[in-house]
């Protein structure tokens, strides 16, 4: 059960939703239903040197938003911190700031390792891990399941495709999980930056040693890859490993997490998963939902647009 005090502030500018310690001390659920009732467009305000922002919080305008290619754009960020600070450094390089063709391209590229058929020996090392990690724990009795299973089981799989070392896997856990977040619960920037900059140097000098001796593994073949008839850049390798392994394994990491507290709070819903009476498949898109892994998504407008019922023009 969430134990953090609810927020309810008087009035909604004085929140301020840039703020992680907010996220991290209260529980957001009243501000969210307030501002899908009261404001869905809504102009957050800017704070000192800070500018403002537009938040859209009902799930019509979000998929406006992210499907609309052409009035918004992802190469000037898709983190609010970077995009608060002008603009991600990765733009035009990594594929989830690249649009256009660019960025069907740079897809393309990266296809091949996560179709299916590539998948299929992953998709067995992710189960035997994930098995015996489990034993594990169950034999312990006691365990911190964030830290010990669900830590290890996206990035077990992810290393696997990007060929990274065994003895350096806790390395990487260690960097992904500060460049987001803090056991503290509020990050530092200084920490968050010297993380990700952990993470790039690591990959840097990946790609720099697939170059000499490539192997069986993504970025051996982004190393090897042409798009548009020339090779990518040392930059779009790096950036686009960086993404690999912060995308796929905190996000996985944080849904396993929410979902096993779920279950642990409502035992009539794992009786009903444990007993067959949910599926699988339904029951890993419940728990995307329920536990949102990602808190948030950003874009930059190209032009002024109007969202939303009222018309709400953002720009």
């Amino acid at each position: 059960m969430d134990t953090r005090p609810l927020c309810l502030p008087e009035r909604l500018d004085e929140v301020d939703l840039a703020n992680p310690a907010l996220h991290a001390t209260h529980n957001l659920l009243p501000l969210w239903r307030r501002l899908r009732e009261e404001a869905p467009v809504y102009w957050s305000p800017a704070r000192g040197a800070r500018p403002g922002f537009w938040v859209v919080t009902r799930y019509a305008d979000v998929q406006a938003v992210l499907s609309d290619h052409r009035a918004y754009t992802s190469e000037r960020g898709n983190l609010l911190d970077t995009l608060l600070a002008g603009g991600d450094s990765a733009a035009g390089k990594m594929l989830v700031v690249t649009d256009g063709p660019p960025h069907r391209a740079l897809r393309g590229a990266l296809l091949r390792p996560f179709s299916p058929r590539s998948l299929e020996v992953v998709v067995g090392s992710v189960r035997r891990a994930a098995r015996e990690l489990v034993r594990r724990a169950v034999e312990r009795r006691t365990v911190d399941f964030a830290s010990e299973v669900a830590a290890h089981i996206p990035l077990a799989a992810i290393c696997d495709l990007l060929g990274v070392p065994p003895e350096d896997r806790p390395r990487i856990i260690g960097l992904t999980s500060s460049a987001l977040s803090s056991a503290e619960g509020v990050p530092t920037e200084e920490a968050t930056w010297s993380s990700r900059n952990g993470l790039l140097l690591y990959f840097s000098e990946l790609a720099a040693s697939r170059r000499a001796k490539p192997y069986d593994d993504v970025v051996s073949l982004l190393v090897t890859r042409e798009i548009d008839g020339r090779p990518l850049s040392h930059e779009e390798i790096v950036y686009n490993c960086y993404s690999i392994v912060m995308g796929g394994h905190e996000t996985t990491r944080y849904a396993m997490i929410g979902l096993l507290q779920a279950l642990v709070e409502r035992p009539d819903q794992w009786r009903a998963y444990k007993y067959g009476e949910v599926g699988t498949a339904s029951a890993v898109e419940e728990a995307l939902r329920w536990t949102t892994p990602v808190l948030h998504g950003g874009r930059t407008a190209t032009r002024d647009v109007r969202l939303g019922e009222a018309g709400d023009t953002a720009g």
